[in-house]
């Protein structure tokens, strides 16, 4: 089945300057629940996360930190990062890697995912998430600024 980009009418209205309709009919409407594949269908065939070398973890860490703390700071948290990458680091990396081997079914990050971003009630992409980025539309129309917007709210409705 071949999903074709939502139709965007604008018409002036007596209330508001503009007002925004779609025309959601047929499959194109009902797209979302009309899957015959079910959510985990992938799910095994998923490769599963490698995890991390300390190292690498310790200098992404300090280079993201790099942005944002003063030069003394940032020298400050480089010696702590250092003594954590000798003292700390490698026993809870091992441990990380055993429990990794041990639960073979699943990735490393999803325990830590589930009990922490999953089980709290508060918004994740306000309170969790650094960032949230759209990318703009390939199709120049859909990315007036208004449009822009009203289509993922309009999924979400739809969804919900």
């Amino acid at each position: 089945m071949q999903m074709s980009k939502p139709r965007l009418l604008i018409r002036h209205s007596r209330k508001f300057s503009t007002a925004i309709h779609q025309k959601l009919t047929g499959d194109d409407y009902q797209y979302v629940h009309k899957s015959d594949m079910p959510t985990y269908y992938f799910q095994k065939s998923l490769r599963r996360l490698p995890i991390p070398k300390l190292p690498d973890t310790c200098r992404k860490f300090l280079a993201s930190a790099e942005a944002v703390l003063s030069k003394e700071k940032l020298n400050s948290l480089k010696a702590l990062v250092n003594d954590f990458a000798t003292h700390e680091g490698p026993e809870l990396q091992r441990e990380l890697v055993l429990h990794d081997q041990r639960n073979l079914q699943t990735s490393f990050i999803s325990e830590p995912w589930f009990d922490v971003y999953l089980s709290d009630r508060a918004p994740c992409p306000v309170n969790y998430n650094p960032f949230m980025v759209y990318a703009p539309d390939p199709q120049k129309e859909y990315n007036d600024q208004v449009k822009f917007y009203v289509f993922p709210v309009l999924r979400c409705v739809k969804h919900y």
